[in-house]
């Protein structure tokens, strides 16, 4: 899975416009359609027209430890880390409607089922974004309000829950790793 956030003025308006990729030409495809770079192109294939960078950035903040900026000629258009991630699939995100004017979804990401529900709350009339583990239906997993029922706000959402998950994933499984490293050790 491919972490992607765009330039942007600061750190958390960033953070709250990450995109997860499968490869990298979908990224880049992503990028030129985004930024509307077809005027640069000089073929519907061509996605060399972004270049990475060489320098790898770690990140302590969100995790992304092999972070790198992709750039259009020198000037730099987002950061994305390929590595951090790799090996876990991106989970499909199919975004339905509710009974209740609401969206819901649900996914499978590292073994775990997951189940998100986002609409209007009949008795505080706020919006609320809600997500449950399969295996616990009794307490929400996620909690997040005031959020904007639409599709795109609702997978925006599950984008940036699903790679603070998979982070978390990783760096506890990699802890685990340290441990049994340094238990072997002594």
């Amino acid at each position: 899975m491919i972490l992607y956030r765009p330039r942007a003025a600061n750190y958390h308006e960033a953070m709250r416009n990450i995109r997860l990729f499968s490869t990298n030409p979908e990224m880049n495809k992503y990028i030129i359609s985004y930024h509307n770079l077809y005027n640069l192109m000089k073929s519907p294939l061509d996605s060399f027209l972004l270049t990475p960078g060489n320098e790898v950035i770690p990140d302590e903040r969100n995790g992304w430890m092999h972070s790198k900026y992709i750039c259009l000629g020198n000037t730099p258009l987002g950061i994305y880390d390929s590595d951090t991630l790799d090996g876990i699939k991106r989970p499909l995100l199919q975004i339905e409607a509710d009974s209740q004017c609401g969206l819901k979804c649900q996914f499978d990401m590292m073994g775990e089922t997951y189940l998100f529900f986002a609409g209007m709350d009949q008795w505080s009339n706020q919006t609320k974004c809600i997500g449950y583990k399969s295996n616990n239906m009794d307490a929400p997993f996620f909690r997040l309000d005031n959020v904007a029922i639409t599709r795109e706000d609702f997978a925006q959402t599950l984008y940036c829950f699903i790679a603070q998950q998979a982070i978390k994933k990783v760096q506890a499984q990699q802890k685990r790793q340290q441990d049994i490293e340094g238990m072997k050790a002594k």
